[in-house]
């Protein structure tokens, strides 16, 4: 049950979502300031004003919780993000779309990495789509399970991704998308 708890927690984590990724992460940004929140929050904060979307993976707990102040100038937004995650031993690379992904290496495999036999699903919100991911996971892991019960909200309304038809993706890879 924990490892369930987990997973939701990671799977919904709040972030604003975009309808496409901006490319951007080589301009220069004439200036960007940040304080009174996480590390993540100071990336968010940047990826929001410039429309760069983020993924985030097996960060240390301090990058979610520790303080932190920023006043950058005449900076690349790539080096802004390496930066603000300066010494917190994480790896920041940039894939197909624009997606800018940080993440600490881990020998261990985690859930992210299991992958979806087939993840089939048309026109829908992005909260949607998380609660799809999260329930194909589940019922992977568990084909036993006979249904599910319960609320959650849809999300922005206005925050529509689709359709898609993968095979073979890992968890990882669907989220990306």
């Amino acid at each position: 049950m924990g490892l369930r708890c987990i997973i939701s927690l990671l799977l919904f984590l709040p972030a604003p979502a975009w309808a496409t990724c901006s490319d951007r992460v080589d301009a220069v940004v004439p200036h960007f300031t940040f304080s009174g929140g996480s590390r993540v929050d100071a990336a968010l904060a940047l990826g929001q004003q410039l429309n760069i979307c983020l993924a985030f993976r097996n960060l240390p707990r301090k990058a979610f919780v520790e303080l932190v102040t920023y006043d950058f100038r005449e900076r690349r937004p790539i080096e802004i993000i390496r930066e603000i995650f300066r010494q917190q031993h994480v790896e920041i690379a940039r894939l197909p779309g624009g997606l800018v992904h940080v993440s600490r290496p881990s020998k261990t495999k985690s859930l992210f990495d299991h992958k979806i036999k087939a993840f089939n699903v048309g026109r829908t919100t992005l909260q949607t789509l998380s609660m799809g991911i999260r329930l194909r996971l589940e019922r992977e892991l568990d084909p036993t399970m006979q249904g599910v019960a319960g609320s959650y909200s849809s999300g922005d309304l206005s925050d529509i991704v689709g359709p898609f038809r993968v095979e073979g993706a890992t968890v990882s890879q669907l989220l990306n998308l």
